[in-house]
């Protein structure tokens, strides 16, 4: 079983291939993943957070060990360069369900249904 990508955009700002952050070298913004089994109309969602090394250095000062989830480090906001590498990444993640396919998609975004126990 393979994944695909139904839509990405963020809760942030209305347009992504325009945006431009406030300071460029300083931000984050939020992204959501909306990813399925291919060629199926179910899909579930994944959030992801795009930042910046500086943006992290200012929000992390002082803490001399940091656990980095569902980030995607960048030096600066090129939409198009984010899809890319997150349609190369979504690419590669394949199982014999669709559980086992969206835990490896939870390493790149946070699952809707991660850690969810019926």
């Amino acid at each position: 079983m393979k994944a695909e990508i139904k839509k990405i955009f963020s809760l942030d700002v209305k347009n992504l291939v325009e945006f431009v952050p406030d300071n460029p070298s300083t931000f984050s913004i939020s992204l959501r993943l909306v990813i399925g089994p291919a060629g199926e109309a179910a899909e579930e969602t994944f959030d992801v957070d795009v930042c910046t090394p500086e943006w992290l250095m200012q929000h992390f000062r002082g803490d001399s060990v940091v656990l980095l989830r569902h980030k995607i480090l960048v030096n600066s906001f090129d939409f198009a360069r984010i899809k890319q590498f997150i349609e190369r990444y979504v690419r590669y993640c394949e199982g014999d369900t669709w559980q086992e396919v969206a835990l490896k998609l939870s390493r790149i975004g946070r699952w809707e249904f991660e850690d969810y126990t019926p």
